[in-house]
């Protein structure tokens, strides 16, 4: 349910949402939500909350990806400069070797 709420909760909001389906369309999903043993209702409100959730998800991975991969590269071919600690400390162990 959207936000934590239970189908009662749902459908009280009164929220509607149509759809033009074909006659098939509709056999099809009729029976699919008799063997879920669940009403038309139940069973779109499901599909359809699990649908965008992995569509939002993909988008989300997508996002990431592309922003992971501008970060290492940027990492890789910048010019960033060595902290001068960093580089005292790196003399200081190769010549304690």
């Amino acid at each position: 349910m959207p936000y934590g709420l239970t189908m009662v909760e749902t459908l009280r909001k009164g929220a509607r949402l149509e759809i033009r389906v074909t006659p098939q369309q509709k056999d099809l999903f009729a029976r699919a939500a008799f063997l879920q043993g669940e009403t038309m209702t139940e069973f779109s409100i499901h599909s359809l909350q699990e649908a965008a959730r992995q569509a939002i998800q993909a988008h989300e991975q997508l996002l990431l990806s592309a922003r992971d991969s501008q970060v290492f590269v940027h990492a890789l071919l910048g010019t960033t400069e060595v902290p001068r600690k960093l580089k005292e400390a790196f003399s200081r162990h190769t010549r304690n070797d």
